[in-house]
């Protein structure tokens, strides 16, 4: 949900007249305005019974038949909602420790409110050796930019693969040394969130899929101690609305997420 949820961001700011500049270094051009027409038609097409069980996949192959009026809806709607962002793509230009400065300075040329990059692992490589120091000096840079314009810049980066388990017992809130490449990224970034599984609540029949935030560090005031707990839907492709506050306890030895209030408010 990484590329789901910094779509949301671009579309949210967007919609309330703030630009993006949205660097997508993953997935094809049409991807991202597909994904955000397949959410406006989504919860029209679920009032057709005969439809009520496809997903986005069926979406994007075209095997949808009789849709057009909804096409024609979500095309309309998809202008008012994209109409302040700036859409960077990786088969138009490459991004790299060369490139970097010249793509952040176009994007405050163009005015830009917020910068998202998605992202880091997809950044082009000039020396297979050198591919850590490289992003390293990817992400310096961004940190320089957003220290001299006070610009915000989202960074989405990997964590390590072996942190990806179903086994409930491997719950727990991810660390410096999980982010893939040098842990020096945390270091620079002023604010991390990580997103992870939330194993214990999964439903994989119903595509709902359970998944913990935690932000260990923030210079911006944000909670560091907190869990949020944010339920995405794979098949509107979105996070429903709500939230959940927790905390992580270990007992008997299995790291256990305790819910702690509910919530109502969207994010």
């Amino acid at each position: 949900g990484k590329t789901t949820l910094v779509s949301g961001m671009a579309t949210a700011n967007s919609i309330k007249g703030k630009k993006v500049a949205f660097i997508r270094l993953e997935g094809d051009l049409f991807d991202f305005p597909d994904t955000e027409k397949w959410k406006i038609i989504y919860p029209e097409l679920k009032k057709r019974k005969q439809y009520e069980n496809l997903d986005y996949q069926s979406y994007r192959l075209n095997n949808i038949p009789n849709i057009e009026d909804l096409e024609e809806l979500a095309e309309a709607q998809l202008k008012k909602t994209l109409e302040n962002v700036l859409l960077f793509d990786k088969q138009t230009m490459q991004v790299n420790k060369k490139t970097i400065n010249s793509i952040l300075n176009s994007a405050l040329q163009w005015g830009s409110d917020l910068i998202i990059i998605d992202h880091l692992h997809y950044f082009d490589i000039i020396d297979d050796n050198q591919k850590w120091a490289e992003q390293l000096a990817t992400v310096k840079a961004v940190n320089e930019f957003v220290d001299k314009y006070e610009i915000p810049v989202v960074l989405v980066s990997h964590v390590r693969k072996q942190m990806t388990s179903s086994k409930s017992s491997d719950i727990r809130l991810l660390k410096m040394d999980d982010i893939q490449g040098s842990s020096d990224i945390f270091k620079i970034a002023h604010t991390v969130l990580f997103m992870s599984p939330n194993y214990q609540d999964y439903d994989h029949d119903s595509k709902r899929y359970s998944t913990l935030f935690y932000s260990p560090k923030s210079r911006y005031g944000a909670s560091t101690t907190s869990i949020g707990i944010k339920v995405f839907n794979g098949m509107s492709k979105q996070y429903e609305p709500g939230y959940e506050i927790a905390d992580q306890k270990l007992i008997k030895g299995e790291w256990v997420i305790e819910r702690r209030t509910y919530g109502t408010n969207n994010f």
